[in-house]
């Protein structure tokens, strides 16, 4: 075989490949029973996130995604329910919301700045849950955490509209934005991943790029999030 029929060879190779896998892609790209369930709950959640103080805020938002975690491992790793409590008791691997981070790493479900933007979600939670002399995010305490977070509420500021309300939006109101966006964006991050690894696909594979080719989980997780970023800065959300 020559050169040259080797490339073709090689080159109809990569074309099969990439059609089975875009045929695999379009089957599970559909909500699942799992993720359908959890974003019900993440819906109703964020209902209720609007108008709680800062301290809730942040406590159920980082302990929804901490929940994603455990779900997502009970379902992928198949935990039956005699067995959570070795996992995820007191002294299991998977006890604490760190632990459930690093083995969300080591399984390709989120990329090392999603730990990273993880464990800072985690800390602030903790501060929250544990020093009762903190009660907002713009305290000097936590607000050089909460701004090392991913700027995601920033995403729509081209839209004026949006900019204008933006841009006088108190501290406070901002980073409860990206506290929120992060959890979010993690979470629905990591439940697509999961499912696509579990079925034979690579976590990064997509069928095209924009936001019409993301799995309806990270569709629904994005919409979340561009419904609680308007809706906090009086911007009506057409969507």
């Amino acid at each position: 075989m020559d050169k040259d029929e080797a490339s073709t060879l090689r080159a109809r190779a990569i074309e099969i490949l990439e059609q089975t896998l875009q045929a695999s892609y379009v089957e599970v790209k559909s909500a699942s029973e799992l993720e359908a369930g959890i974003a019900a709950e993440a819906e109703s959640l964020t209902g209720f996130l609007h108008d709680s103080d800062s301290r809730t805020f942040c406590i159920l938002a980082a302990s929804f995604l901490e929940d994603v975690f455990r779900r997502s491992l009970i379902n992928y790793w198949a935990i039956s329910s005699k067995s959570q409590k070795d996992y995820f008791g007191p002294n299991g691997p998977l006890s604490t919301f760190s632990q459930r981070i690093l083995v969300a790493v080591g399984l390709g479900w989120i990329s090392q700045e999603q730990a990273l933007n993880a464990t800072r979600l985690r800390k602030i939670r903790n501060e929250f849950a544990h020093n009762h002399l903190i009660h907002s995010l713009a305290d000097q305490r936590l607000s050089k955490l909460a701004e090392s977070l991913h700027p995601y509420e920033r995403v729509w500021v081209k839209i004026p509209e949006y900019a204008a309300a933006f841009g006088v939006l108190t501290l406070e109101n901002t980073l409860r934005m990206r506290f929120y966006c992060n959890t979010f964006h993690i979470a629905g991050g990591a439940l697509a991943r999961a499912k696509l690894l579990q079925s034979g696909i690579p976590a990064n594979f997509r069928s095209g790029r924009g936001f019409d080719n993301l799995t309806e989980i990270e569709q629904r997780f994005g919409n979340y999030m561009i419904r609680f970023c308007f809706t906090t800065a009086g911007v009506p959300f057409r969507g």
